[in-house]
């Protein structure tokens, strides 16, 4: 069987919500093109099903951004007024924020905006895309709830495109877990002689 971690640390969550709530704004405003998702103990922020950044516990009143290179470097964001330190992993930064002073100034509507601008040129999938529009185009049932995205399966050693509540029968409480899978066809070309 499948362990599926998806927690927060009480701590963690009740400090994000208090210096983030810039960043939950705009994720609320932006009609289901970000997403936040929990993951074991950090969270993923996602623009139009593509990873963005991931946004983890550093320590009292610190956190790590880990963001692409593609999609941070030679951004407003990379300016050293906006963070506390930078530093390379590969081929993503890791940028340290104070809590008190820089997650409202780092993660700014004008940043993010950039930051997807930059997600766009270079992450572009199909299949993303449509598990995108299943997710968005599904955002106010009841009887259908996607809850998760691109879940890896250790066991399996695989990943779950999107994971849904589906409900059982009209008006109960009771619902069943639904994978979803999507598979884009690819196009034949037809060659006459």
């Amino acid at each position: 069987m499948a362990v599926i971690n998806r927690v927060l640390s009480q701590s963690f969550l009740e400090s994000f919500k208090l210096d983030f709530k810039n960043l939950i704004r705009i994720v609320n405003d932006s009609h289901g093109e970000l997403d936040l998702a929990i993951r074991d103990n950090y969270l993923n922020l996602y623009y139009k099903g593509n990873s963005l950044a991931q946004i983890s516990p550093r320590s009292e009143n610190q956190y790590k951004i880990n963001i692409h290179q593609k999609f941070f470097s030679g951004t407003k964001a990379d300016d050293p007024q906006f963070y506390l330190t930078k530093s390379e992993s590969g081929s993503y930064m890791s940028i340290l924020l104070d809590g008190e002073k820089t997650p409202l100034r780092f993660m700014q509507k004008a940043h993010i905006d950039q930051f997807c601008l930059r997600v766009k040129q270079v992450n572009y999938s199909e299949e993303i895309t449509f598990e995108q529009m299943l997710m968005t185009d599904n955002m106010d049932r009841e009887d259908l709830i996607i809850i998760d995205r691109q879940v890896v399966d250790k066991i399996a050693r695989g990943k779950i495109d999107l994971l849904a509540l589906k409900q059982i029968k009209a008006r109960e409480n009771r619902y069943q877990f639904l994978v979803m899978e999507v598979h884009i066809p690819v196009k034949k070309s037809s060659n006459s002689d």
